[in-house]
């Protein structure tokens, strides 16, 4: 049974062979792992603890952004962060704006996102494992990070105008995916929509290609 075939056993509430496996982990966790097991790169690490499942991504072809002193990375919603790994918020740039600059916000552009080549991505793998595509989407962390937690639920429930903006009109850097145009229906039909915000590390060669 190849990788593919098992997971697709398993959506399809059928007998596999072992239960299918996936390793969703960190850069930081995959560089230790394979130094540790001496092994030259992620993916020989996916072959040795037996991972059914290959990602495809699309790639950022936005402009980049310098970060300040102190910050350790900055998300597409321009929050720059600090501490270990991706760090804590330096900064909740909505914690007290007005409806007027919730929509005014220089939110990211979905064109930043390249999206031509995860048919091609998803392909090359050969059909012989389960394609997972889709950017980590962690809307709930971002929008914290925007409002501050607190903030974010006070206005979740005091002004629905700004909840209906984050839930259903804020463009997001994660809805390019939706347009893959040039993707068949069989690579596309299990994406999430975005603007339900959930996370995408969907499925989406579930079907023949």
């Amino acid at each position: 049974m190849t990788s593919r075939e098992r997971v697709l056993a398993a959506f399809n509430h059928t007998q596999s062979d072992i239960v299918p496996r996936w390793c969703g982990a960190s850069p930081e966790f995959l560089a230790k792992a394979c130094r540790q097991l001496n092994l030259s790169d992620n993916e020989s690490f996916f072959i040795r603890i037996g991972d059914d499942f290959r990602r495809v991504f699309a790639r950022y072809v936005g402009p980049e952004f310098p970060l300040s002193p102190g910050s350790v990375c900055r998300t597409v919603f321009g929050i720059e962060r600090a501490g270990h790994g991706c760090g804590q918020p330096l900064s909740h740039p909505l914690a007290d704006a007005t409806l007027q600059q919730v929509h005014d916000y220089p939110w990211p552009d979905p064109d930043w996102q390249d999206v031509s080549r995860i048919r091609a991505d998803a392909l090359a793998w050969n059909r012989q494992y389960a394609v997972l595509g889709g950017d980590w989407s962690p809307f709930w962390h971002d929008a914290i990070d925007l409002l501050g937690m607190e903030t974010l639920y006070l206005k979740l429930y005091d002004e629905p105008e700004t909840r209906r903006v984050f839930t259903t009109s804020t463009p997001t850097s994660v809805s390019a995916p939706m347009r893959l145009t040039n993707i068949p229906r069989s690579l596309r039909s299990s994406w999430i929509s975005p603007r339900r915000r959930t996370p995408r590390s969907s499925v989406i060669a579930a079907q023949p290609v």
